[in-house]
């Protein structure tokens, strides 16, 4: 497993030790036995539609990747404007008491790693620091920012799990028929895209009477459905990359391609090639960094990032 979690993983790998400290065996080896019985089962039931789930029927309701930021990020907007940093203010105080009182606090799970209450905590500090700081300000809006990044990020980790997790077990359950995705892309039109059509699906779903395929619920979802069960059959590549100039660790030759391809990999690249042809003289002041003073005989230190 120590190959297969990202470094950054503390829960991954928390979870991992916390498996074998309790049993003595490799979570590898375990994860690796349940398939195996899966694997069995599966074969012993000669590839009918003999399950535990018994009859079920899933919606997913979609939305294209660009609306549903612009929606994230109003949410976020709407959720400062109704109390958020008032909220996320009662749990940063009620750490400062417990951390003042001696007690131990994991941080790495539970309401510490909420999204919100991570990226509004530099905001925080300072507030109860100095409540009249110039930098509150700046502050708040990159606790805004932050906030709307990772809600974001989230939501891109959803549609993943959809992808590798949900879709894959459906597919060996023989259920993948019975995932109807509705496209909620279009606020105006979801009374037609998803009520209608989910609540008419539900109505033959529990009257036992013929369901539709999904893919021919939208063009949407034909074309979704199709592009999700092909990136759920792929088989990436492992591996263990680091990008030294982003600081960041990829396991998988593809998710290695996708960065070093991205727009933000390359900007980076760019502004690290032109600061290497910035002569020293010519580095802006804002970067300097101020030092100790040294002896009179001696040129100040500049620190060039």
């Amino acid at each position: 497993m120590a190959e297969k979690w990202h470094p950054n993983d503390a829960r991954k790998i928390r979870t991992s030790l916390e498996i074998y400290f309790a049993t003595g065996r490799r979570a590898s080896d375990i994860y690796a036995e349940q398939r195996t019985k899966k694997e069995s089962k599966w074969a012993s039931q000669n590839h009918a539609r003999d399950h535990d789930l018994g009859e079920i029927l899933m919606f997913w309701l979609y939305a294209q990747r660009e609306v549903l930021n612009e929606r994230l990020d109003k949410r976020v907007d709407r959720m400062v404007q109704n109390g958020l940093l008032g909220e996320t203010a009662e749990v940063y105080d009620h750490l400062c008491q417990k951390l003042a009182a001696g007690e131990t606090v994991d941080r790495s799970k539970g309401i510490w790693q909420s999204i919100g209450f991570r990226q509004f905590e530099p905001y925080l500090t300072a507030m109860k620091e100095d409540p009249d700081s110039p930098e509150l300000d700046k502050l708040k809006l990159a606790g805004i920012e932050d906030t709307k990044s990772a809600t974001r990020q989230y939501a891109k980790y959803q549609v993943r799990w959809m992808t590798m997790k949900t879709v894959a077990s459906l597919q060996e359950e023989r259920l993948l028929d019975r995932l109807y995705l509705l496209d909620s892309s279009d606020v105006q039109r979801w009374k037609a895209e998803v009520l209608d059509k989910g609540v008419e699906l539900t109505r033959q779903f529990l009257a036992h009477e013929p369901l539709p395929l999904p893919a021919e619920v939208s063009e949407m979802a034909k074309e979704v459905l199709a592009g999700t069960v092909e990136r759920s059959n792929r088989q990436d590549t492992p591996c263990r990359k680091t990008c030294e100039i982003c600081k960041k660790t990829l396991l998988t030759e593809e998710l290695w391609q996708a960065h070093i391809t991205s727009r933000k990999h390359l900007k980076v690249v760019r502004g690290a090639k032109k600061r290497q042809l910035i002569p020293a003289h010519a580095v802006p002041s804002r970067a300097l960094i101020a030092t100790t003073p040294e002896p009179q005989d001696t040129a100040p230190t500049i620190d060039h990032p």
